[in-house]
């Protein structure tokens, strides 16, 4: 049936836009032991609505994947409704050539740029931006959530839960998220990396999954995506894929499955997931190992400090090959240890494994900032402040391995494990207990 509505969608969207689109078929995906339903309340009809789509984050990333899923609802208007919403936090930000400055809301739906975080690439005319949190995610079948993952909470707390409050005095009834505020069979995907540390009971600490907090909190079905993805190659159309992750117990799921659904298909199936984020120069792979993708794009940010470190040292290739080696050990043991749902091939085999570890060493945010930190430490400074330094090197923006080393930290420290994850704890030793960084190689040497 999912190949059947691909085809007509397909049919009807070359009939809407005068201009050749490619088929549904190349949508397909290798899906891991998932079941492609597209619609499940009876036939297919054509009649009901796209799905809605709308994203939370105007970061770098945050505005690379709103382009991303833009182009992809304008090429296929039947499956997804043209008009993308975008939720950024307001700020305000100066033109160029301008005079005054103005909300970065009104920058971006009347320039089509984000100058701050993402210059010079064109935005569709499609994706709308907006400071309201309603506006934009209002009856959204597919919610994508792209913010800095230490922020998670309180963008949940202070911008999603009024609503809901609103809601709830409005109805005379208590509201859920899934229902009263975006569509009963909503989906959310996660492109955050990090773990959410729940200190509610210090005895009892719990680490959790970014997309089961997302769950736990909104009650809503979360998946990931990750992969070897610089944001500026990707905005730029340079050639990249990327993995998909959903929870296969939602595929399955009586609850959720049963739920009528008034869009033209669900969008859990992986097809639509896959037709919604696959670019010509962005694709991607849907898979059901949702735990092994966020621990891998989560820890490697990590890896990319300690990389940066040797890097600014001065020490080479073969030491930050080193720091690969010795990080990519400690992934997967960690994932393995403490999310053993998650699978051995994903951390090898995906993009959201081996091949972000080596983009992520090489060229991003976490690798400079590592890089800066070493730099300024062979010239003497031993009172770097880790946050003024970030926000230095990345113009505002975050290097999620820093809050990330600190909280795998807290979590190896309860469980009394730091010795069996060297690297890890080096890193963080080096960052908040400033431990010589030329003692490094005598810190890993554990064996």
């Amino acid at each position: 049936m999912a190949d059947r509505l691909l085809d007509i969608a397909n049919h009807l969207s070359q009939k809407k836009a005068n201009d050749s689109v490619e088929s549904f078929e190349a949508a397909k995906s290798p899906s891991v032991g998932m079941t492609n339903s597209s619609v499940i309340d009876g036939e297919i009809d054509p009649e009901k609505k796209p799905l809605r789509v709308s994203v939370i984050g105007g970061g770098n990333w945050g505005t690379t994947i709103a382009k991303v899923v833009s182009e992809s609802a304008l090429e296929y208007p039947t499956l997804f409704d043209i008009n993308v919403r975008w939720w950024v936090h307001e700020e305000d930000i100066v033109y160029k050539g301008e005079n005054h400055p103005a909300k970065i809301s009104y920058i971006l739906n009347n320039f089509h740029e984000n100058v701050k975080y993402l210059p010079g690439v064109r935005l569709p005319d499609n994706l709308h931006a907006t400071g309201n949190m309603f506006e934009a995610i209002e009856d959204c079948d597919i919610l994508v959530f792209n913010v800095p993952h230490q922020f998670l909470g309180s963008i949940i707390d202070t911008h999603i839960t009024p609503i809901l409050k609103e809601k709830s005095q409005q109805l005379g009834r208590e509201t859920t998220f899934r229902g009263d505020v975006v569509a009963r069979h909503c989906i959310a995907i996660s492109c955050l990396k990090g773990f959410h540390i729940n200190l509610d009971d210090p005895k009892d600490l719990k680490i959790q999954l970014l997309s089961d907090f997302i769950d736990e909190k909104l009650n809503i079905p979360t998946g990931s995506l990750s992969g070897a993805n610089l944001a500026s190659e990707v905005a730029k159309e340079n050639f990249s894929e990327t993995t998909i992750s959903f929870p296969p117990r939602y595929v399955t799921d009586k609850d959720h499955v049963s739920v009528k659904c008034n869009s033209i298909a669900h969008p859990h199936d992986p097809k639509i997931l896959k037709t919604l984020f696959h670019r010509p120069y962005f694709h991607v792979r849907v898979i059901d190992d949702v735990a092994g993708v966020s621990v891998a794009g989560a820890l490697k940010n990590i890896v990319a400090l300690a990389c940066g470190f040797v890097k600014g040292l001065g020490w080479g290739d073969n030491a930050a090959a080193a720091i690969q080696r010795i990080g990519l050990q400690e992934i997967t043991k960690f994932g393995i240890k403490y999310f053993p749902a998650s699978k051995m091939e994903t951390y090898y085999v995906e993009s959201a494994g081996v091949a972000d570890l080596i983009t992520t060493c090489n060229g991003g945010r976490n690798v400079k900032v590592g890089k800066r930190y070493a730099e300024m430490y062979l010239e003497g400074n031993r009172e770097i402040n880790i946050g003024d330094l970030e926000k230095e090197v990345l113009n505002g923006q975050s290097a999620q391995g820093i809050i990330t080393a600190e909280e795998v930290n807290q979590w190896l420290e309860f469980k009394n494990e730091t010795q069996d994850f060297p690297l890890f704890s080096c890193v963080y030793k080096c960052l908040f207990e400033k431990a010589d960084l030329t003692e490094i190689p005598s810190m890993l040497d554990t064996e």
